[in-house]
């Protein structure tokens, strides 16, 4: 038996949308509204990831608790369900063998296509181990990881861990966030992370989990560093007070020093009361860390979503109110000392905005998406004044929690679930807003390598399929010149002639290059080479989209050439003024 893999109800076409409202054009005709993908009844979405390709990757569950199946789902970038994809999941037992339920949490995605899942496998509702599930492209398990595509650690008291989120390290492993139990003498769960190799084996002294925190703690989100380093956040209790907890480790586990002294950040964020969470966190291109959370407020506000900003060293960098913003999560409701509740769930940041997503609460809750600038100020330009909140259609009274955010190309997304008013039944949902230009990064293969993307080629039309006939000049002939062109515009061509160079080297190592150079009497005596050197005049010709042809002879542009080695350079302009690719043609003279 297979678990549950992914169905929409309805989506088609995609479109942009203006700052911090609901693409319509993403999930057309969804009964959730547009712009908001629903899901299958009994889904709950927990994570969200959107590939360069514009395709996002929800991970979550469904079904009953107690008896939860793992879901995973992929959709094309208009929103539609990806018929590419077909989600192969195990099922509880397969992943762990007494597991009665399996709970996705978290979801990375590798550069060919695959991605790797977390998970939560429960029995008899206890926490029954960390689970990373890796499935191939077209959804697939992948055998190369441990044989099924699936790896459980059993880390702590009898296995008792739970795993919340996954990351890719360097090298191509696996990396797990969560808690587990510690022993029979502390029963309170402790923040703890994993890793895996790249073929699913416990990879050294992480490979069966290391508690990066004392108990009660928890991670909810981390992150890799390029140089191994896990950043992770979270929360953790003393005493009563819950408080939110941001750790750096070196890759072997231990605290890493150089972050804030001990490798910890403790603090309450919330005033008032006694409860606070870090919930999600990213790394800036500098070595900074933004993370996203929530806290219980005290008096008239209740709940408050925040966000901090950290140098590379751990300590508050400048932004907002000493290196966090907040902003009001709710109005004025009380809510249990307990997660999950109103505020921040996820961040991206695109280099000038940080957008912090999850659930604000109007006495129902809702999705909530926010625009902060880079001083951690509401960007007023986005939604109602920095801020968009949103339910679902069909009933003012199903309330909408926030579980992820992540940005694309298209826009920032929001993932959560709805719960409908009887309270029992709940479906997932995706949204989709408009966000400020973003390029998404490269994502890193399956040894954990990230190849930067390829410099942008030429914006204008494209020339290709040059062909001259003869490619010999004598003195009556008179040449075919062809090529195709992508789009209309103008085709500007000149000649060059092969004369005598020299041969200089510069650099050295791998950095050492040879250049054809002018010859002069100071280099006389260097290696000959043959060199081309641009003859004065050009023309510019209009041409069509499709196949193009001229007749050239001997006088190719302003002067009927001599007897030597030529080549024609040949480059469209659109009407833009956008300059498309470059074509050379060698051809000789011999009259």
């Amino acid at each position: 038996m297979l678990a549950a893999s992914g169905a929409l109800v309805l989506a088609s076409a995609a479109s942009a949308a203006p700052l911090g409202q609901l693409d319509g054009g993403f999930a057309a005709g969804s009964p959730a509204g547009p712009g908001i993908a629903r899901f299958q009844d009994g889904t709950r979405i927990a994570a969200v990831a959107v590939g360069p390709d514009g395709k996002a990757v929800v991970v979550g569950s469904s079904g009953p608790a107690g008896s939860s199946q793992l879901f995973v789902a992929r959709l094309n970038a208009d929103g539609s369900p990806d018929g590419s994809f077909a989600a192969e999941l195990p099922t509880p037992s397969q992943a762990v063998g007494d597991a009665t339920s399996l709970e996705g949490t978290g979801v990375a995605l590798f550069a060919n296509g695959k991605l790797v899942i977390s998970a939560t496998a429960r029995a008899a509702g206890l926490p029954d181990g960390m689970v990373a599930v890796k499935l191939n492209a077209d959804g697939k398990r992948d055998t190369s990881f441990d044989g099924d595509g699936v790896q459980a650690v059993r880390a702590g008291f009898n296995g008792q861990g739970e795993a919340n989120a996954v990351a890719i390290a360097p090298g191509g492993g696996i990396v797990l966030g969560g808690s587990s139990v510690n022993d029979q003498t502390d029963p309170s769960p402790g923040a703890t992370v994993a890793r895996l190799t790249s073929a699913g084996a416990p990879d050294g002294g992480l490979g069966g989990g290391v508690r990066v925190a004392p108990g009660p703690s928890r991670i909810a989100a981390l992150r890799v560093q390029a140089d191994g380093r896990i950043v992770a956040v979270g929360s953790q209790q003393i005493g009563q007070p819950t408080l939110g907890l941001a750790v750096r480790v070196n890759a072997d586990g231990s605290p890493d020093g150089t972050f804030r002294g001990s490798g910890t950040l403790l603090e309450q964020y919330a005033v008032g009361a006694a409860f606070s969470s870090l919930n999600d966190v990213t790394l800036l291109g500098d070595g900074r860390i933004a993370a996203a959370g929530a806290a219980r407020q005290g008096g008239s506000v209740g709940a408050l979503s925040l966000a901090i900003r950290l140098q590379a060293g751990g300590a508050y960098d400048a932004f907002g109110a000493g290196g966090k913003a907040y902003r009001n999560a709710s109005d004025g409701e009380n809510f249990p000392p307990n997660v999950p509740m109103p505020g921040g769930y996820g961040i991206a940041v695109d280099g000038a905005h940080a957008y912090v997503g999850g659930t604000y609460d109007l006495g129902i809750s809702r999705l909530s998406i926010a625009a902060l600038d880079g001083n951690g100020g509401l960007d007023g330009g986005f939604g109602a004044g920095g801020e968009t909140k949103t339910g679902v259609q069909g009933s003012n009274s199903t309330a909408v929690r926030g579980t992820g955010v992540a940005l694309g190309a298209a826009g920032v997304y929001v993932a959560g679930t709805a719960t409908v008013p009887a309270g029992t039944q709940t479906y997932g949902v995706l949204a989709r807003y408009g966000a400020y230009p973003y390029s998404p990064p490269a994502l890193p293969d399956e040894q954990g390598h990230v190849t930067p993307p390829p410099p942008p080629g030429p914006l204008g039309p494209r020339m290709s399929s040059l062909k001259l006939t003869p490619r010999t000049f004598t003195a009556r002939t008179k040449a075919k010149l062809t090529f195709l062109l992508a789009a209309p515009g103008s085709v500007k061509y000149y000649v060059e002639k092969a004369t005598t160079g020299r041969l200089i080297a510069t650099g050295t190592g791998k950095a050492r290059k040879t250049t054809c150079i002018k010859q002069t009497a100071q280099n006389a005596r260097k290696k000959r080479c043959v060199r081309y050197a641009p003859l004065p005049g050009s023309r510019t010709i209009k041409a069509k989209k499709g196949q193009n042809t001229l007749t050239l002879t001997r006088k190719v542009v302003t002067k009927v050439l001599g007897r030597g080695d030529y080549r024609l350079q040949l480059q469209a302009t659109d009407a833009k003024g956008q300059k498309g690719n470059k074509l050379t043609m060698q051809f000789k003279v011999r009259p």
